[in-house]
């Protein structure tokens, strides 16, 4: 019969099938026979026609979950993608199938249900054979114990034969010889015939021995042991027969008087006396040899019986794990039911589905009269303003969420009765609640202005504007609390770690707080109210733990952020308490070299070497971190940012650290750019900042700061140039009434208004105090410890107010600012550009009087100026790449102007020039004549710009989001 022609075969859907396999009722069931039509589909090799895969399926009854799984090109074992059934929860298992199977599945299926009836056949039968056999080996055992005790009692015989035949020579002797002749006998056989029994019979096994492959020196103890014993034995029946013969003679014993029966009885005596010791250590052996295999055979049956437990313990872990990964496939499920939008959702799509969300709560609320406190009716979500919200983890991009803009009436979200917080972030739990999300999943950020694509600011009085971030991984819009000491550690090596926060993943982060032998401290870069202050706590908090001395410096707001360490750390905010700081911390780190130096050890041969230049804080003391808060606010003073520079770059040998904590980070912020890179190099945290400010600190980490969750606490940590860090910061709640507030992890309350103090910093070598005595460190540290010494530094002048320079005394105050010749071309080349230059030649810019006003390497040169080469190097440097900051044209000599990539650094530079007042006298003038500081106008033009340029970043990063050119 002709077989119909198999129709062509459809394409398989993209990525369902391996290449080159189709699904097809057609193939072949022998490799040279004709393809076969069959009742059902099945994978086919397109080139061969033959079936090819395994169907993995739910063991479950006729549940249809299952997969079709291909053999690897690697030769590993192919195992399904979903490796459990969600609705049974069973582990999907292989079945097979024949290529002459109709129905491959029903085929498969029947097969594993053969397979899975005679496993189950088999391990109830091996716990019956098992049983059957604990039971026929404790039978068996049986049987052996009493054949060993008629073995025992046959192997008695032997000896109580030869001890019978004794008795009875004894008494053929004692009846046949006269008396004389008896007690010669006997006392013969008594001293005489026992010493040659017993040397006779050790001899005998000795040389048995010999025969055995033994010489007299290489002869075993064992072996001696076991001759003296027989000998000992053969001895004492001798010994025995000569006094038995002597006693019955003196007796008169015969076999027919009572001397007779009481001859018998005292050789029954001496028979069991002779024979007790051998014939107990025969009666023990047969005993432990029969003990021995009963436990054997005891153990082999537990050890069945463990077998098959632990096969059946094993059966419930599957079934259980089975149940569990149901349980949580329910769970995803369920929850997944309940998100509003999901993490594969684009940003439109998410939109609609949060906005039609939003418009059915507002409904709900009008028509039973229960809002959240405002009219949340009279507001609607724009679902195209929707973003996504996504950064880099670990080199994998992360979806973090979704950010909602809610748009509202003129009105509706401002604040009323007299609070100060708009009623749309009071809404959160209400929110939260109704969307059936905890409090963590989802954060509200009320914003009066909205800026639009045309970059123009809408009136507060026309509209209004919220936005709702519903987080997908975890709740990162919760706080994070500190744990206090189980969030410390110190490993192997010695460095101390404190907890830090949570990742974008919901993971720990710990910061290494101090390493030996390396540098620590750091840069903290953040505008206002983005969470530096806090993150200051914790560090100082984690700094206590680990027993570090923090010292804490705030310029801008007189230590509000701070007064919970008063007492506990020095803590200081006017200019004196700076120059206190400086000066003890200068002190302390000059006279812990010292200390370092003088150190020896014993080395080889008992030479004495110094001691390994590693801080000890053992011996030393301990670590000190200095944290500079609103550090930008000390730029006039160069001698202060001179003298921090050059802490830093000692600071490894003394354990002494340098913190600062800026808004900025350029030049205008940190002053020297020596100092900056130093710092960034060592540990740079950014909180949300704009690119642009990331940028100048010279960071170039795959993960943007701009692209975290608009969170306070949010950040990036880079150290040491490694793997940038993203996370939310730990919070230390400052609630008076809350236990787990800052204050109560310090000092515990008993009655008291100033409480009992708990956590101490760490203690200080009588050489330390000392230094901090004689600099006034210690006296600023007891103020705190008072509440009239913390109301005398409260009522310290404003820090501000003092770092005003007198105009006449401006320029002798002044030191000159630390730069590098590529900070000095770059500031030549931006000033030109200011005058309306064509650009310098290398002639020129050495020509320049500027090099002899900065402090710099040419300093050490004849008239303190550079070399030609210097400028060359640094020029070369600047334009080295493709996006140099600076460029040269092709006429000779080569005049150089700078790029537009380079006018920011040139601004820097310039900055840091006019704060050192080195640009003439025409700044000078104009401060005096006005009473105006044009340092501070410059900088606080170059913050806006800095601000100017992180909102249009936003605003495009928001019109590429959108689909739109900004």
């Amino acid at each position: 019969m002709t077989q119909p022609a198999a129709p062509p075969k459809p394409p398989a859907p993209k990525g369902a099938l391996p290449k080159g396999v189709v699904m097809a009722r057609y193939w072949k069931e022998t490799p040279t026979g004709p393809a076969v039509r069959h009742d059902h589909e099945r994978p086919v090799l397109d080139e061969t026609e033959m079936p090819v895969g395994v169907w993995w399926m739910c063991p479950a009854g006729e549940c249809p979950a299952g997969e079709w799984v291909f053999p690897r090109t690697d030769g590993e074992l192919a195992r399904p993608k979903k490796q459990y059934c969600a609705d049974h929860g069973g582990q999907l298992l292989s079945g097979r199938s024949e290529s002459t199977d109709g129905d491959p599945k029903v085929a498969a299926r029947g097969r594993l249900q053969q397979a899975i009836t005679a496993k189950k056949t088999a391990v109830r039968q091996a716990a019956a054979d098992a049983a059957n056999a604990r039971i026929a080996a404790l039978r068996a055992a049986g049987r052996e114990e009493a054949a060993h005790l008629r073995s025992n009692l046959r192997e008695h015989v032997p000896s109580a034969g030869v001890s019978l035949a004794a008795l009875v020579t004894d008494w053929a002797l004692i009846e046949n010889l006269d008396g004389f002749e008896t007690y010669a006998l006997g006392t013969g056989l008594a001293i005489g015939g026992v010493f040659l029994a017993y040397w006779a019979v050790y001899l005998g096994e000795i040389v048995y021995a010999r025969r055995m492959g033994y010489t007299l020196k290489e002869l075993p103890r064992a072996v001696r042991q076991r001759a003296m014993s027989h000998a000992r034995w053969v001895a004492a029946g001798i010994l025995a027969s000569g006094v038995w013969l002597v006693m019955g003679e003196m007796i008169g014993a015969r076999l027919n008087n009572w001397q007779g029966v009481l001859a018998n009885l005292m050789a029954a005596v001496l028979i069991g006396v002779v024979n007790y010791n051998p014939w107990a250590e025969m009666v023990q052996r047969r005993k432990d040899a029969a003990r021995t295999k009963l436990e054997a055979a005891e153990a082999a049956a537990r050890a069945e019986e463990q077998r098959l437990a632990d096969l059946e313990a094993d059966r419930l872990a599957r079934q259980e794990e089975a149940e569990t990964a149901r349980r949580a496939a329910e769970e995803a499920a369920s929850a997944d039911a309940k998100k509003i939008v999901l993490a594969e959702d684009d940003r439109v799509v998410a939109g609609h589905k949060f906005a039609e969300r939003w418009a059915k709560l507002a409904e709900d609320a009008k028509a039973r009269s229960m809002g959240p406190g405002f009219e949340i009716w009279r507001t609607v979500v724009v679902a195209d303003a929707t973003r996504k919200l996504t950064a880099k983890v670990d080199g994998e991009q992360v979806i973090i969420g979704h950010e909602f803009l809610v748009r509202a009436e003129p009105g509706v979200l401002a604040p009323r009765n007299g609070a100060n917080v708009s009623p749309f972030l009071q809404m959160k739990t209400w929110l939260s609640s109704m969307l059936e999300l905890t409090d963590g999943m989802l954060d509200l950020a009320y914003q009066p202005k909205r800026l639009t694509g045309d970059n123009k600011t809408e009136p507060q009085t026309l509209i209004n504007h919220g936005l709702v971030t519903l987080f997908d991984s975890h709740p990162l819009g919760a706080n994070i609390n500190h744990p206090g000491t189980s969030g410390v550690h110190i490993d192997a090596k010695g460095s101390r770690w404190g907890f830090a926060g949570h990742d974008l993943r919901g993971r720990p982060v710990h910061r290494r707080q101090w390493t030996p032998g390396q540098a620590g401290g750091g840069n903290r870069v953040g505008v206002t109210g983005t969470g530096k202050s806090v993150v200051t706590q914790v560090v100082a908090y984690n700094d206590l733990l680990l027993g570090i001395l923090p010292i804490i410096h705030d310029a801008g707001k007189n230590a509000m952020d701070f007064v919970d360490f008063y007492g506990i750390v020095p803590v200081g905010h006017t200019i004196e308490h700076r120059e206190v700081i400086r000066e003890s911390l200068w002190a302390e780190m000059k006279r812990r070299q010292a200390w370092i130096n003088t150190r020896t050890a014993t080395g080889l041969g008992g030479m004495e070497v110094t001691a390994d230049p590693t801080w000890d804080t053992a011996a030393g003391g301990p670590p000190i971190r200095a944290i500079w808060e609103e550090f930008h606010m000390h730029m006039r003073d160069q001698k202060f940012v001179k003298m921090l520079g050059e802490m830093i770059r000692l600071q490894r040998a003394t354990a002494i650290m340098a913190e600062t904590a800026t808004q900025g980070s350029g030049l205008a912020d940190m002053g020297d750019q020596n100092l900056k890179e130093q710092l960034n190099e060592i540990m740079l945290q950014m909180m949300r900042v704009s690119d642009h400010t990331a940028r100048l600190a010279g960071y170039s980490g795959g993960l943007l700061p701009s692209s975290l969750p608009s969170l306070p606490g949010m950040m990036v940590m880079q150290e040491l140039k490694g793997e940038p860090v993203g996370y939310r910061s730990a919070y230390i709640p400052r609630d008076p009434m809350n236990p787990d507030s800052l204050i109560y992890r310090m000092k515990q309350p008993n009655g008291t208004p100033e409480g009992q103090q708990i956590l101490f910093a760490p203690e200080l070598p009588a050489e330390t105090i000392e230094v901090f005595t004689q600099y006034g460190l210690i006296d600023l540290w007891e103020l705190g410890k008072t509440k009239s010494g913390r109301e005398q530094l409260q009522a310290e002048a404003d820090p501000v107010e003092s770092t005003v320079y007198p105009p006449d005394l401006m320029p002798a105050a002044v030191a000159k600012p630390k730069m590098r010749a590529d900070d000095v071309v770059i500031a030549l080349l931006k000033h030109d550009v200011d005058q309306g230059g064509s650009g310098l030649t290398q002639p020129e810019m050495l020509a320049s009087g500027w090099w002899k006003q900065t402090d710099g390497e040419w300093q050490k040169n004849k008239d303190a100026i550079p070399a030609a080469s210097t400028v060359h190097r640094a020029c070369n440097r600047m334009s080295a790449d493709d996006t140099g900051l600076i460029a040269a044209d092709e006429s000779s000599p080569a005049r150089w102007s700078l790029r537009p990539a380079g006018l920011e650094r040139g601004e820097q530079s310039l900055m840091v020039l006019r704060a050192a007042g080195l640009l003439g006298s025409r700044a000078r003038q104009q401060s005096q004549q006005t009473g105006v500081d044009v340092s501070a106008l410059e900088r606080q033009a170059m913050l806006e710009a800095e601000q100017a340029a992180l909102m249009k970043e936003l605003v495009r990063e928001a019109a590429e989001a959108m689909g739109s050119q900004p």
